[in-house]
Formats: structure tokens, C-alpha cells, sequence
């Protein structure tokens, strides 16, 4: 029996991943509809298990006992309680990720993924998995294209816009926001109102 999606592929007893790799601008993934007729085997190292394997999308996956990232063992993680969130996030019940790499101090019973790779949990806000020092978790909403705001401050790509209003502020698509008159793109002062 085959089960196809994904970066990961399980073929009778077997873990097979296709390949990936990425450039300066882009990441390429094949999936395994699109993949060469030979998938390479997941490393022995990973110790990954056909027995209840299941590809979570993101690129991760899990079996019985452990999660994987890209073909990686997340290591001290729970195959059993863990799942993705989105945005290369994933949680477990003890954890949580980003990119298959624990984030430290994070809780795992209040994460969640905001979306445009920001998270929070019921004390802290993160852009690709790096906590935003001073963000408040309880007013903080993701707006789009890596624009968000809290009840005092905007951020692009995790940094705060100086200057902008919070209350205010909206992203307008294509790198665009504004906010008291002033116009934004990717987060830089554009036009002054």
C-alpha cells in the first residue's frame, strides 16, 4: 500500500522521502507525485517507523513514537500528541516548533499559529519562531503579508514600525499598509500624510 503526499512516502515496512533543497530565492520540493521513480529511505538514524506513519503537511510527519522535519527527527518530541499548525509551526504536548527546531520557553498548551509565520501563546509573540520582545500576546493579530499589530505597536517581518499607529493601521496586499495618513511598504515609510 502506498500513501503519496508530501515530502514523505510509506511503502510496505518503509519511510520513504523525496528530496528538496533550496536556492537563495526559492525553495524547491518535489512531492512524490512529481518525485523520480526512487525515493531515497529516511536515514536508519531517524529510527522512523511505517507502523501509524502519517504526513502532517509543512513538511512534517510522525509515526508512533516521534515527529520528523524535512526528513529529520525532531528529537525529545511526541509522535503521539504531535501536530502542525501551519507556517512551519507544529506543537506538541510538551513543545513547540518552528522549522523542527524546539522554541525555547514557548508553552505548548496555549500556542497557536497567527499565520504570515507569526505565532503566540498566552504570554509571548514570535515571527519565524523568535520570540518579538515587547509584543502583547493578548491584543496581537496577524494582518497579512507579514504585517500585525498589538494594542500600541506594528510589525513587519517580526520588527517594530516606528512611528506607526496601531489603532489605526491596516494592510492594504502587496507589501502595502497604511496607517494615520502615512503609507508603508514591506514595512518602510513610503509617503507621509
Amino acid at each position: 500500500m502506498h500513501k503519496k503526499r508530501g515530502l514523505y512516502m510509506s511503502v510496505l515496512d518503509q519511510v520513504l522521502v523525496t528530496g528538496s533543497y533550496n536556492s537563495h530565492t526559492s525553495e524547491y520540493v518535489f512531492d512524490v507525485q512529481s518525485a523520480p521513480p526512487v525515493a531515497n529511505t529516511l536515514p536508519d538514524s531517524t529510527g522512523a517507523s511505517s507502523y501509524l506513519f502519517e504526513v502532517l503537511g509543512d513538511r512534517y510527519a510522525k509515526d508512533a513514537w516521534y515527529a520528523f522535519y524535512a526528513s529529520n527527527k525532531i528529537e525529545g518530541s511526541s509522535g503521539y500528541s504531535f501536530e502542525a499548525l501551519g507556517d512551519r509551526y507544529a506543537k506538541d504536548s510538551s513543545n513547540a516548533y518552528y522549522a523542527g527546531k524546539k522554541i525555547a520557553g514557548a508553552s505548548s498548551y496555549s500556542f497557536e499559529a497567527l499565520g504570515d509565520h507569526y505565532a503566540k501563546d498566552s504570554s509571548n509573540v514570535y515571527y519565524a519562531g523568535n520570540k518579538i520582545i515587547g509584543a502583547s500576546s493578548h491584543s496581537f493579530e496577524a494582518l497579512g503579508d507579514q504585517y500585525a499589530k498589538d494594542s500600541s505597536n506594528a510589525y513587519y517581518a517580526g520588527k517594530k514600525i516606528v512611528g506607526a499607529s496601531s489603532y489605526s493601521f491596516e494592510a492594504l496586499g502587496n507589501g502595502y499598509a497604511k496607517s494615520s495618513g502615512n503609507t508603508y511598504y514591506m514595512g518602510e515609510k513610503v509617503f507621509n500624510g
